[in-house]
Protein backbone atom coordinates (compact mmCIF):
# COMPACT_ATOMS: atom_id res chain seq x y z
CA UNK A 1 0.00 0.00 0.00
CA UNK A 2 1.56 3.43 -0.88
CA UNK A 3 0.44 6.32 1.47
CA UNK A 4 1.19 10.21 1.01
CA UNK A 5 1.80 12.16 4.15
CA UNK A 6 0.61 15.84 3.06
CA UNK A 7 2.33 18.55 5.35
CA UNK A 8 2.63 15.98 8.17
CA UNK A 9 -1.29 14.61 8.59
CA UNK A 10 -2.03 11.27 10.25
CA UNK A 11 -3.47 8.45 8.66
CA UNK A 12 -6.07 5.99 9.34
CA UNK A 13 -6.34 2.80 7.46
CA UNK A 14 -7.21 -0.58 7.69
CA UNK A 15 -4.67 -2.98 8.42
CA UNK A 16 -4.99 -6.98 6.77
CA UNK A 17 -7.25 -7.24 10.19
CA UNK A 18 -10.16 -5.54 10.69
CA UNK A 19 -7.81 -3.40 13.33
CA UNK A 20 -6.70 -0.17 11.39
CA UNK A 21 -3.34 1.44 11.71
CA UNK A 22 -2.57 5.23 11.82
CA UNK A 23 0.07 6.87 10.20
CA UNK A 24 1.72 9.80 11.16
CA UNK A 25 4.98 11.98 10.80
CA UNK A 26 7.54 14.71 12.40
CA UNK A 27 8.33 16.58 10.15
CA UNK A 28 11.31 19.55 9.97
CA UNK A 29 9.41 22.82 9.56
CA UNK A 30 9.61 25.23 6.26
CA UNK A 31 11.56 27.41 8.66
CA UNK A 32 13.34 25.46 11.46
CA UNK A 33 12.13 22.46 13.06
CA UNK A 34 8.76 21.52 14.01
CA UNK A 35 7.44 19.86 17.40
CA UNK A 36 4.91 16.92 17.11
CA UNK A 37 2.53 15.67 19.41
CA UNK A 38 0.27 12.67 18.81
CA UNK A 39 -2.64 11.51 20.50
CA UNK A 40 -3.90 8.27 19.92
CA UNK A 41 -7.55 7.19 21.07
CA UNK A 42 -8.64 3.31 21.79
CA UNK A 43 -11.68 3.45 19.96
CA UNK A 44 -12.64 -0.14 22.39
CA UNK A 45 -14.84 1.31 25.32
CA UNK A 46 -14.42 -2.25 26.90
CA UNK A 47 -10.34 -3.43 26.48
CA UNK A 48 -7.81 -1.09 27.30
CA UNK A 49 -4.32 -1.05 24.06
CA UNK A 50 -0.95 -1.09 24.14
CA UNK A 51 -0.22 1.50 21.55
CA UNK A 52 2.87 0.79 19.20
CA UNK A 53 4.81 4.21 17.37
CA UNK A 54 7.18 2.93 14.74
CA UNK A 55 9.21 5.93 13.65
CA UNK A 56 11.41 5.56 10.90
CA UNK A 57 14.28 8.34 10.41
CA UNK A 58 14.41 9.93 6.96
CA UNK A 59 18.29 9.04 7.24
CA UNK A 60 16.65 5.11 7.27
CA UNK A 61 18.86 4.18 10.06
CA UNK A 62 16.64 1.79 12.28
CA UNK A 63 13.15 2.59 13.15
CA UNK A 64 12.60 3.84 16.64
CA UNK A 65 10.01 2.01 18.60
CA UNK A 66 7.50 3.79 21.29
CA UNK A 67 4.85 1.96 23.25
CA UNK A 68 2.06 3.53 25.65
CA UNK A 69 -0.87 2.38 27.35
CA UNK A 70 -4.42 3.89 26.58
CA UNK A 71 -7.30 2.67 29.33
CA UNK A 72 -10.62 0.96 27.48
CA UNK A 73 -11.73 4.05 25.51
CA UNK A 74 -9.02 6.44 26.79
CA UNK A 75 -5.63 7.83 24.45
CA UNK A 76 -2.55 7.68 24.93
CA UNK A 77 -0.12 10.82 24.10
CA UNK A 78 3.29 10.77 22.04
CA UNK A 79 4.44 14.04 22.74
CA UNK A 80 7.96 14.01 20.18
CA UNK A 81 10.13 16.07 21.63
CA UNK A 82 9.74 14.77 25.16
CA UNK A 83 10.61 11.75 24.03
CA UNK A 84 14.41 10.95 24.76
CA UNK A 85 14.88 8.22 22.13
CA UNK A 86 13.47 10.07 19.67
CA UNK A 87 16.65 12.52 18.24
CA UNK A 88 16.04 15.89 16.42
CA UNK A 89 14.51 15.01 13.00
CA UNK A 90 12.44 14.00 10.24
CA UNK A 91 10.16 10.48 10.50
CA UNK A 92 7.60 8.59 9.15
CA UNK A 93 5.39 6.84 11.52
CA UNK A 94 3.08 3.76 11.98
CA UNK A 95 1.17 3.94 15.24
CA UNK A 96 -0.75 0.45 15.25
CA UNK A 97 -2.76 -1.81 18.24
CA UNK A 98 -4.88 -4.80 18.17
CA UNK A 99 -7.95 -2.78 19.00
CA UNK A 100 -9.14 -0.07 16.71
CA UNK A 101 -7.63 3.37 16.94
CA UNK A 102 -7.62 6.82 15.68
CA UNK A 103 -5.37 9.92 16.21
CA UNK A 104 -5.33 13.38 15.97
CA UNK A 105 -1.75 15.49 16.13
CA UNK A 106 -0.31 18.76 16.23
CA UNK A 107 2.46 20.57 14.86
CA UNK A 108 4.29 23.64 16.13
CA UNK A 109 6.97 25.65 14.53
CA UNK A 110 8.12 28.23 17.51
CA UNK A 111 10.48 29.67 14.80
CA UNK A 112 7.61 31.50 12.64
CA UNK A 113 4.78 31.29 14.88
CA UNK A 114 2.93 28.54 12.70
CA UNK A 115 0.79 25.31 13.86
CA UNK A 116 -1.22 22.40 11.87
CA UNK A 117 -3.50 20.61 13.66
CA UNK A 118 -4.77 17.23 11.45
CA UNK A 119 -6.68 13.98 11.71
CA UNK A 120 -7.25 10.72 10.35
CA UNK A 121 -7.30 10.73 6.28
CA UNK A 122 -7.51 7.65 4.21
CA UNK A 123 -4.94 6.35 2.40
CA UNK A 124 -5.08 5.83 -1.26
CA UNK A 125 -3.01 5.05 -4.25
CA UNK A 126 -3.41 8.39 -6.13
CA UNK A 127 -3.42 11.18 -3.47
CA UNK A 128 -4.88 14.78 -3.85
CA UNK A 129 -3.43 17.68 -2.20
CA UNK A 130 -5.96 20.47 -2.65
CA UNK A 131 -3.28 23.27 -1.96
CA UNK A 132 0.27 23.60 -2.39
CA UNK A 133 2.69 27.07 -2.81
CA UNK A 134 5.82 27.73 -3.83
CA UNK A 135 7.17 31.14 -2.32
CA UNK A 136 3.45 32.52 -1.92
CA UNK A 137 3.91 35.33 0.45
CA UNK A 138 6.90 33.48 1.90
CA UNK A 139 5.72 30.56 2.10
CA UNK A 140 6.06 26.81 0.31
CA UNK A 141 4.40 24.27 0.97
CA UNK A 142 6.11 20.75 1.83
CA UNK A 143 5.30 16.74 1.55
CA UNK A 144 5.88 13.64 1.87
CA UNK A 145 4.86 10.38 0.39
CA UNK A 146 5.16 7.33 2.69
CA UNK A 147 5.20 3.61 1.28
CA UNK A 148 3.79 1.85 4.21
CA UNK A 149 4.88 -1.79 2.89
CA UNK A 150 8.26 -2.39 4.63
CA UNK A 151 9.23 -5.31 2.54
CA UNK A 152 9.09 -3.61 -0.41
CA UNK A 153 9.70 -0.60 -2.80
CA UNK A 154 7.87 1.85 -4.64
CA UNK A 155 8.01 3.82 -7.33
CA UNK A 156 6.23 7.02 -6.93
CA UNK A 157 4.99 9.96 -9.50
CA UNK A 158 4.03 13.76 -8.40
CA UNK A 159 2.03 15.72 -10.74
CA UNK A 160 1.14 19.44 -10.04
CA UNK A 161 -1.52 21.16 -11.35
CA UNK A 162 -2.17 25.75 -12.18
CA UNK A 163 -5.18 26.15 -10.75
CA UNK A 164 -8.42 25.44 -13.35
CA UNK A 165 -5.80 23.27 -15.74
CA UNK A 166 -6.60 19.89 -16.35
CA UNK A 167 -3.05 18.89 -17.36
CA UNK A 168 -0.04 18.51 -15.09
CA UNK A 169 2.80 21.74 -15.06
CA UNK A 170 5.38 19.64 -13.85
CA UNK A 171 5.78 15.32 -13.36
CA UNK A 172 8.42 13.92 -11.33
Amino acid sequence: TILAVLVSLVQLSASTGAVPKVYASKMAGIVGAGSTGVQVQNLDAASAADITMDLYPQSGAAPIQLIKHAAAGGSATFYLPSEGSVADGAYAAIVSAVKPIAAIARTEWSSVGGAATYGNVPPAMNVLVPLATKAYYGWTSQFSVQNTDTASSANITVKLYQTGSSSAIVTF
